[in-house]
């Protein structure tokens, strides 16, 4: 231990600090997203983003919260805040380290204004990197009364008497990277619209327990995306309760439905941002509702095409933030050791019955039916051959000459050796419906009729018949052919 009493104050250059927190990692996405969370925390109702067409782009992110006095506004332009880092937070809270704000802002631009209006009060600031850059002090430009009424007049907190906006402006980054800057800035946008309605969607569903947020982007409605469908697919089983010291979480299995069974509008809500259902699965993490982590298995078990249909939830609180590890961004979060384990025997049971989805629609078909196709084993894993002796095939083969059939069996292994099994994976993995299987008006009456005949010709019986894949499917047919 050290006994000495001296001590000497060493504080950071504001210019550097602050600089180098701009590269911490957020996307433009996560950095709206903590902006928003600090509307919610000042209970707002309706929080609206307004990006004006323009060569130098802003952004306003305009709230109906209960804004905030002098003191509070210094708290909120503070860099690491003023409460304590273990104080005790509301359980609605979703700010976690004082950061968020200021971090998350200059993350992507270089000039952050904050107007705030309490009960008619309307005080402002502004951290500007410009000014930072020549005073290196950790002070923030106080916005005179009239210039802020100027920057409300386009935005709803003109008409309102509480609330706050945080205008962005300077988008450097945006300005190095493209000359298309407008169009960029657009493409941006509607990727932060997309990303806020998943990680955002209880809130906008007004979930029971939440004051049902609007939100919207240049006047057009954001609509929640439920990443488990929960209107149309019904919850596999009840929330199960795991205790972690004086606080608890709630785990939720979901099972999606097979593809297949899913519209192209359904299967867009759940598979987000251009990626697929072996992407999405995992666990789905929310803190205080608000979704922070997706699409993970936590190491806890691999990704594959058969569990792809297994999503579970967990709501946390934010009284076990340092335990998950929380971090600055709200966006990575990892389980403690100690409910890995009941985390995977949750997982490992929700896990097979996606396999069963996938074992049953494969195992659908009659036993006794006669196959196209036949699968053996072999020494370094399966393969795939024509079935000779399908009736159709004995048919065809019976009416050629030896050398005739020489040549076709040849063909009917050439088709079995270049079948495209890498870019079947490929779809598969991508989500993309195989339309290759049978359904029942692929075929007319009258050609299932013929080639029934055909066969019936060559000494086949009806009975010989329904043992086929493609008769068995056309039943009826079968029936008019035996009258």
């Amino acid at each position: 231990m050290i006994l000495t009493q001296n001590s000497r104050e060493v504080l950071p250059s504001a210019f550097n600090m602050i600089n180098s927190n701009r590269s911490i990692g957020y996307s433009i996405e996560a950095a709206v997203a903590d902006i928003i969370d600090n509307s919610i925390s000042a209970q707002a109702s309706n929080i609206d983003l307004l990006a004006p067409p323009s060569y130098d782009p802003i952004l306003y992110i305009c709230d109906n919260g209960k804004g905030m006095n002098q003191v509070e506004l210094d708290n909120a332009m503070t860099f690491g805040g003023k409460n304590g880092f273990l104080s005790k937070r509301s359980e609605s809270d979703l700010g976690r380290y004082g950061l968020g704000l200021k971090t998350a802002s200059l993350s992507q631009c270089r000039t952050l204004t904050v107007i705030t209006k309490q009960q008619g009060k309307i005080l402002g600031g502004c951290w500007s990197l410009d000014q930072i850059e020549k005073t290196n002090e950790w002070r923030y430009l106080v916005i005179p009364e009239d210039e802020c009424r100027k920057i409300l007049v386009n935005t709803p907190l003109h008409l309102n008497n509480s609330g706050t906006v945080v205008v962005w402006q300077d988008f450097d980054r945006i300005q190095a990277q493209t000359s298309e800057i407008q169009n960029v800035f657009v493409k941006m946008l509607d990727s932060v619209k997309k990303h806020l309605e998943l990680i955002f969607h209880r809130y906008l569903e007004g979930e029971f327990g939440l004051t049902k947020l609007s939100m919207s982007l240049n006047g057009n409605n954001l609509k929640p995306n439920d990443p488990f469908l929960r209107g149309k697919i019904p919850g596999i089983s009840e929330p199960i309760t795991i205790q972690v010291k004086t606080s608890s979480l709630m785990v939720t299995p979901h099972k999606l439905l097979h593809p297949n069974a899913l519209n192209h509008a359904d299967i867009e809500h759940l598979t987000f941002f251009g990626s697929s259902f072996i992407d999405t699965q995992g666990f789905y993490v929310y803190r205080n509702k608000r979704l922070i982590v997706w699409g993970t298995w936590f190491r806890l078990a691999p990704k594959l095409d058969r569990t792809k249909l297994c999503r579970i939830q967990i709501d946390l609180p934010n009284s076990i933030d340092h335990e998950w590890s929380l971090d600055i961004k709200k966006s990575t979060a990892t389980p403690p050791a100690a409910i890995r384990r009941e985390l995977k025997s949750i997982l490992d049971h929700n896990l097979e019955l996606s396999i069963q989805t996938f074992s049953k629609r494969v195992s659908r078909r009659r036993k006794d039916l006669v196959p196209y196709w036949n699968r053996m084993s072999t020494p370094n894993g399966v393969k795939y051959e024509v079935n000779v002796e399908h009736p159709q095939l004995k048919c065809f083969l019976n009416q050629l000459s030896d050398s005739q059939k020489k040549s076709f069996r040849g063909i009917l292994k050439d088709i079995a050796t270049f079948f495209p099994v890498g870019q079947m994976q490929v779809d598969l993995q991508k989500d993309i419906t195989i339309e290759n299987e049978i359904e029942c008006d692929m075929y007319s009456d009258d050609d299932i009729s013929s080639r029934a005949l055909t066969l019936l010709s060559a000494g086949f019986t009806l009975e010989d018949l329904k043992k086929t894949e493609l008769f068995s499917v056309y039943p009826e047919v079968l029936k008019k052919l035996r009258k």
